[in-house]
């Protein structure tokens, strides 16, 4: 499985939508549904994450909103995607993280 967005560890405004692509490569089911492939943007706060919203489909967008800028601390953006096949296997992995510009000081620290 892999995530694509533009440029990893690049930053964003809040507000923005992150747009994605994501590959799934399954050997036993051969071609795969996207409807089974799950995106979630993960607001990375600290040592930490909260997940967000989330988007079925292997390309799209992830909304940001500009109230995830108050959490405070470091902030970043992180792409969560699951898939689960036709025998029920759910994998899952978690990718390309992008730092936010923190509202007061427009500009925060790239992971």
């Amino acid at each position: 499985m892999t995530i694509d967005t533009r440029v990893d560890g690049d930053f964003f405004e809040w507000g923005q939508t992150i747009p994605f692509s994501v590959t799934v490569v399954d050997p036993e089911d051969g071609a795969i549904d996207c409807g089974a492939v799950e995106v979630s943007l993960v607001l990375v706060h600290d040592s930490h994450g909260h997940g967000e919203s989330t988007v079925t489909g292997c390309s799209g967008t992830l909304p940001t909103t500009a109230d995830l800028a108050f959490h405070g601390g470091y902030l970043a953006a992180g792409v969560s995607v699951s898939y689960t096949d036709e025998g029920g296997a759910r994998r899952s992995s978690t990718w390309c993280r992008r730092a936010a510009r923190s509202p007061s000081s427009r500009r925060t620290r790239a992971a």
